[in-house]
């Protein structure tokens, strides 16, 4: 069976909402389609007992979370096209600018690595005129502060007084154990996890320990020019590392390449931020939604009632016949009551109790349409008759 998938945006659509949410709705059709997951959303969301009606009287505010959500949506998307880089990047391209290419904490020191040389002893790393061999990576720029030609004597520039110094080999630079002793000088992180604060603050102590002179650099101490990790000093002497009083950072690529993580890490920082907060309040928007769903089927749906209209009092046949009569004598002769009143003239003749009642509408067929006048009983008969004019 062929899988299915979702619908392709018409080429002769035309309304530019639907162009922007075809996506969206094309997938979400395609998912309520499958697996039957229309009737798990409808049972999740507590509207399968719902009526229509009762479905519409929610279905604006809905609407409205729905827009919110696409928007919150559709700009988390956008500030997340980009994807950052991931940890292992990052700690691999930290490595890098400290230790060389390829190499990490974990592995042992390699000249070739760090200088681009195969050999070279203290002055031809430290104090190489031509290359700046020794300013390539962050690594050897502290061997070069902190340790000593290898046939220097009582010579100890980073450390307490008494500690072993840490001399570089007749050719090479220290090997594995003294790196480990260099490093053991230096008090340890307090936490693993790297901020892009923490990195851009040690890039701005690293430059505050450069001083410059003339056209070049120095890192360390360095009473002459020479820094030749003896009576010279212990430095890493940077040719043509400063220009007009101030530091050519060129002239030191791991410092920019230990900046860019720092910018990396905040590109990261900030991708999760937006996901974080993108998919919190998604969620927030989510629960809103469900409130509304579940108490759809509770709700009372009235329509709209016809306009009220006041009843017409419908009048009698024999109520209109006694008001005819204005007069207490005439109305009590013809079988009415004068009520309510001790006044002899007026609107107050009523019919009696119990008199039938016909309704207003066989009125004109059985009141005369002048007013008419009462002829007394006659003796042979009780019947009443009215007399049109």
């Amino acid at each position: 069976v062929p899988q299915k998938v979702a619908a392709q945006l018409p080429h002769d659509l035309q309304d530019d909402e639907w162009k922007q949410k075809w996506n969206i709705w094309a997938e979400a059709e395609l998912y309520l389609e499958t697996e039957k997951n229309a009737e798990k959303l409808k049972a999740l969301y507590g509207i399968k007992t719902a009526t229509t009606e009762q479905l519409n009287t929610i279905r604006h505010e809905i609407s409205r979370l729905t827009d919110t959500a696409y928007e919150i949506y559709t700009t988390a998307a956008a500030a997340t096209a980009a994807k950052p880089k991931e940890d292992a990047e990052l700690a691999r391209l930290l490595a890098d600018a400290v230790y060389g290419q390829g190499k990490s904490a974990a592995d042992n020191l390699d000249q070739n690595a760090l200088t681009g040389a195969s050999t070279g002893n203290y002055a031809a790393v430290c104090a190489d005129g031509a290359d700046n061999k020794g300013a390539k990576k962050l690594a050897t720029a502290i061997l070069c502060t902190c340790g000593v030609a290898n046939a220097a004597s009582a010579k100890i520039p980073c450390g307490a007084a008494g500690e072993t110094e840490p001399k570089w080999e007749a050719d090479n630079i220290p090997q594995q154990p003294k790196w480990t002793d260099f490093r053991a000088r230096c008090l340890p992180r307090r936490h693993k996890s790297v901020t892009a604060a923490e990195i851009r603050q040690a890039v701005q102590t690293a430059i505050g320990t450069i001083h410059i002179k003339a056209t070049n650099a120095y890192i360390g101490k360095h009473p002459t020019d020479t820094c030749d990790g003896d009576s010279q000093g212990a430095c890493l002497k940077i040719t043509g590392g400063a220009s007009g009083n101030k530091l050519v950072e060129e002239k030191l690529p791991w410092l920019g390449a230990i900046a860019n993580v720092a910018t990396a890490v905040e590109a990261r920082t900030a991708y999760n931020k937006a996901l974080t907060d993108a998919a919190m309040t998604l969620t927030k928007l989510n629960k809103m939604a469900m409130v509304l769903t579940k108490q759809a089927h509770f709700m009372l749906v009235t329509t709209k009632a016809a306009p009220h209209k006041h009843p017409v009092k419908q009048t009698s046949l024999e109520e209109q016949r006694c008001m005819q009569y204005t007069a207490n004598k005439t109305c009590t002769e013809n079988n009415c009551k004068w009520e309510g009143t001790d006044k002899s003239e007026g609107d107050f003749c009523k019919p009696n109790d119990g008199e039938g009642q016909t309704n207003a509408a066989e009125m004109g067929k059985q009141i005369p349409k002048a007013k008419s006048a009462p002829i007394r009983k006659s003796k042979k008969t009780e019947k009443r008759l009215l007399i049109a004019n």
